[in-house]
């Protein structure tokens, strides 16, 4: 299954166009779904955009003129060896810059781990809810038992009421008189 994971390692070789037909299938699916992930790539894609306007640009001011005097060959080879690795590293670290690897990295974790964050978040939420859910419950149980301790101390009250002074013997009905007097016998 395609992950964020997946798709910070892979994010530059889609926008250069490198990967799979089945990879790219699987990509685009994890963006519909991963609006974190979707905003990042937008976001490097806008850098490499940056980059290759840049790299259209002409300078007017700098003018390449033949040099002075005899140059022999192995001295333009070295000095051409010299500057076009210069310029290759320069232009690497140039991408690396603008294209902010460093920067895309970190906010890449932070837009995952910012995501888990709101996830646990959610399901903090839904479990206190559940709790709060659960002691409502219980506290109607409470109140519902409470009312029929309520009731069945209001029906004992009223039966020894009810039974007086009557000391009778006779246990078929109920009297907690009678029942404590048999007791005493």
């Amino acid at each position: 299954m395609w992950n964020c994971e997946k798709t910070k390692v892979l994010a530059l070789e889609y926008l250069y166009g490198l990967l799979e037909e089945s990879e790219v299938a699987e990509f685009k699916v994890h963006l519909s779904q991963c609006g974190d992930c979707s905003k990042i790539l937008a976001r490097s894609n806008q850098q490499i955009q940056v980059l290759s306007k840049a790299s259209k640009i002409s300078f007017p001011n700098i003018s390449f003129t033949p040099p002075v005097g005899n140059i022999t060959l192995t001295e333009v080879q070295s000095s051409t060896f010299t500057s076009a690795r210069l310029w290759m590293w320069s232009l690497a670290a140039a991408v690396l810059v603008l294209l902010g690897i460093p920067g895309g990295i970190i906010t890449f974790n932070y837009q995952a781990d910012l995501h888990r964050l709101q996830e646990s978040e959610k399901a903090i939420a839904l479990a206190t809810e559940k709790m709060d859910s659960k002691a409502r419950a219980l506290q109607a149980l409470l109140v519902e038992r409470n009312s029929k301790i309520r009731e069945a101390s209001e029906e004992i009250r009223k039966k020894r009421t009810s039974c007086g002074g009557n000391r009778s013997t006779n246990h078929s009905t109920w009297c907690p008189q009678s029942i404590s007097d048999s007791y005493a016998r």
